[in-house]
Formats: structure tokens, C-alpha cells, sequence
């Protein structure tokens, strides 16, 4: 992609049939988890798509459709845009984040139309 500065194009698509248990079957509607297409370039990344929540991709729960909304996990996956720098010194790697996406990814009863701001600072050593 030599228009795009050396980008390197990657995108992801992945599906379930799981459903919640106020349905007779369990697996009988598709569910989208995450579609998204990334352009990484060294160590910028811009995302645009349906992926996890920035600050909050914990999967407490061996089983991963339990989400842990109680145990801690502030959202789930929601359409969005992601913008990250992660700059390394040595070991060392830095980690900024920051993404915009939809409200309500969670709840329709959330009661507020605005988008849900995040960033994070990270910081990975040996």
C-alpha cells in the first residue's frame, strides 16, 4: 500500500450463533463479536469496526460469553474508532490509546445518545 505510507492492511470477522437464555434454542441466531478492518503502520495503528472496549477487555470467566459486566468490565464490543502509538525503548513497550464509539453498546437503557470517549496509558516491561 504505497499510497498509504507503507500501511499494512489487516481486517477481522468473527461470528457466533450464541444466543441468551430467554430463547428456546441456544444457537439459533447469529451474533457479530468483531468486524473491523486496522492500517498499521511501525507503531500507529488506526481501527475502524465492531472490537472490544478499550479500557475494559477483561474476560473474567473461563466461559468468554459471560462478559463480567458485574465483576468489574465497564462494556463489551461496540462499533468504533480506535487510534494507538505503541512506542517501544528497548523491553520497554508504551501503550497510548484512545477510541470513540458508540454509546449503548451495553445497554439501549443507558438513556444517553452521545458517544463513549476512552484512552488508556500502558506501560509493558520484561
Amino acid at each position: 500500500m504505497g499510497s498509504l505510507g507503507g500501511a499494512k492492511l489487516d481486517a477481522k470477522v468473527e461470528v457466533d450463533f450464541y444466543k441468551e437464555y430467554n430463547g428456546s434454542d441456544s444457537r439459533n441466531a447469529l451474533r457479530m463479536r468483531q468486524a473491523y478492518a486496522k492500517l498499521q503502520w511501525d507503531n500507529f495503528y488506526i481501527l475502524a469496526g465492531q472490537t472490544t472496549d478499550t479500557i475494559s477487555p477483561l474476560y473474567p470467566a473461563i466461559n468468554p460469553d459471560m462478559i463480567g459486566w458485574g465483576l468489574g468490565n465497564l462494556g463489551d464490543r461496540r462499533p468504533q474508532f480506535i487510534a494507538g502509538f505503541t512506542p517501544s525503548v528497548g523491553e520497554t513497550q508504551f501503550k497510548f490509546i484512545g477510541s470513540v464509539g458508540e454509546a449503548g453498546a451495553v445497554s439501549s437503557q443507558q438513556g444517553d445518545d452521545e458517544a463513549n470517549y476512552q484512552a488508556l496509558v500502558g506501560l509493558s516491561t520484561p
